[in-house]
């Protein structure tokens, strides 16, 4: 046998004798049954509790899904589960709220072969007064905060889904392994939105600086208004509908840079490594637009003073315009720039 075809061999068999060991081990650590679970709330007892006068909740290393709802009335509730595998540790120190996940479970207890393991929302109500931070952290699960009333929110998951609405105050929001939205009803100071491999949708009104930042995944803008907006992306598309701003800075290393319908009363500054870019029905004080591998395609509301250079490929711009203000630069080393005034 040729030793090109013995190496996948032995690795493909050394794989299977691992996983064979490892369910010898728990056969013999759990049982059998841990191979027939159907889900693990059979085993579970739900709980809740009441808090009054709380300003700060924080919600720690839980691990699996948050959801902050709306309170019937003033106090704050917290609804968990709790089992012989799992529990939570909740206690108010002055105006602070603590919920913390204690999980008590073996390593091979998260073995399951047939069934999932599957565990109750951990369900927080808070009041309609504002509350001075929310703080929620996630090991693994999606953090829905849809009716959020606070001046600070800090919202983080390493593998789960954030959808945030509300007055989220000075929002930071960061999925590791899953995406952000911000639904349009969001009312915030300041955003700083994240997410290593997931889609970043961002809208509502935010009445500072918007800073998004994706590692792996397309960043969607629809209806987003702020006053400076600061959007990257390593790899995948960028696509802003709708956005009102003072300034914007789109810089993307790999995918294109799509804009309609958005007005800056100041600079817009768009950056693509590799990707095009394409602007319709925009409008702005001046336009910097630069790709290294891309073509240039730019609708205006007004006209500028043109500063236009495709190193392969072709210019074109409208006539000389003597009632221009500002300036539009635009550059592309492979491909072509054709720049239009909206009629």
């Amino acid at each position: 046998m040729r030793k090109s075809v013995k190496i996948p061999l032995f690795i493909a068999s050394g794989l299977v004798g691992f996983g064979i060991l490892c369910m010898c081990l728990s056969l013999a650590f759990g049982g059998t049954e841990m191979f027939f679970k159907n889900n693990v709330k059979t085993d579970v007892k739900i709980m809740s509790a009441t808090f009054d006068e709380v300003n700060i909740i924080n919600v720690k290393d839980v691990s699996n899904d948050v959801k902050i709802i709306k309170s019937e009335d003033n106090q704050v509730k917290v609804t968990y589960g709790v089992s012989d595998k799992f529990s939570y540790y909740l206690k108010q120190i002055d105006d602070t709220l603590y919920v913390e996940y204690d999980d008590f479970r073996h390593w091979y207890d998260y073995i399951v072969v047939f069934g999932k393991l599957s565990e109750p929302d951990l369900i927080i109500e808070v009041p309609e007064k504002t509350l001075n931070e929310l703080n929620v952290k996630c090991t693994s699960g999606d953090i829905e905060a849809k009716s959020v009333n606070s001046l600070l929110t800090n919202l983080k998951t390493h593998s789960g889904f954030i959808e945030v609405g509300g007055n989220v105050g000075d929002l930071t929001a960061t999925s590791t392994s899953g995406g952000v939205k911000l639904n349009s009803d969001t009312e915030a100071e300041c955003a700083v939105v994240s997410a290593t491999s997931g889609k970043l949708t961002l809208s509502g009104n935010v009445k500072g600086d918007v800073i998004a930042d994706n590692t792996s995944g397309s960043i969607d803008v629809n209806e987003l208004t702020c006053i400076n907006a600061d959007i990257k992306n390593t790899s995948g598309k960028i696509k802003v509908e709708s956005l009102r701003a003072e300034t914007l800075k789109v810089d993307n290393i790999s995918g294109g840079i799509r804009l309609t319908d958005t007005v800056c009363t100041g600079d817009m500054t768009l950056e693509a490594t590799s990707g095009s870019i394409n602007l319709e029905s925009v409008d702005a004080e001046n336009y910097d637009l630069h790709t290294t591998s891309g073509s240039i395609k730019a609708q205006i509301l007004s006209p500028k003073l043109y500063n236009v250079k495709a190193t392969s490929g072709s210019e074109k711009t409208p006539e000389f315009d003597e009632g221009a203000e500002g300036v539009l630069n635009a550059k592309t080393t492979s491909g072509n720039i054709k720049i239009e005034l909206a009629d």
